[in-house]
């Protein structure tokens, strides 16, 4: 039962204009707390679990 259109988003990362950007790589922190997603734009952005965004994105 692995539907496209049931699965949820994780996270929705944005650029600093506000415009969404392709993820294309991730990984989690070993307590799971944390996830971090390297995007197309060549930013680095890092969210709690409650799909919060830390701090600044990095270039």
């Amino acid at each position: 039962m692995n539907n496209e259109k049931s699965q949820k988003n994780v996270f929705k990362p944005r650029s600093c204009q506000g415009k969404r950007v392709i993820p294309t790589a991730c990984t989690y922190s070993r307590d799971g707390r944390l996830i971090a997603a390297a995007c197309q734009d060549g930013s680095i952005q890092i969210w709690d679990r409650n799909m919060s965004p830390i701090g600044r994105e990095s270039h």
